[in-house]
């Protein structure tokens, strides 16, 4: 695993000034839990390619901002991924890979 330190403390600086104390005092809560959930993406989901070693940043810009709908049909629901963004065949590893475990 990498070192998120600096992602972290860079999104603790930029949401520091909250409105409310207790918000405040959970935010840093918040942004382990984020930067935690992007470190097991990274080593299940992404194992074996090099997207592996991106940082957050770069994760948000190919991966998390692909454009998506959330569809209902016969009870069940389905994620339908935009086909035309680059990153669609990653994603779909990643949620395959994720699936599996």
């Amino acid at each position: 695993m990498t070192d998120r330190g600096g992602a972290g403390a860079a999104a603790w600086a930029r949401d520091e000034s909250s409105r409310g104390f207790a918000a405040n005092q959970i935010w840093p809560a918040i942004v382990t839990l984020a930067l935690d959930l992007v470190a097991w993406l990274q080593t299940i989901g992404l194992h074996g390619r090099p997207a592996r070693r991106w940082e957050p940043n770069t994760l948000r810009l190919h991966l998390f901002s692909i454009p998506a709908r959330i569809t209902h049909h016969a009870r069940q629901v389905h994620l339908r991924l935009s086909r035309t963004a680059a990153a669609t065949s990653l994603a779909l590893t990643v949620l395959n890979r994720l699936h599996a475990t």
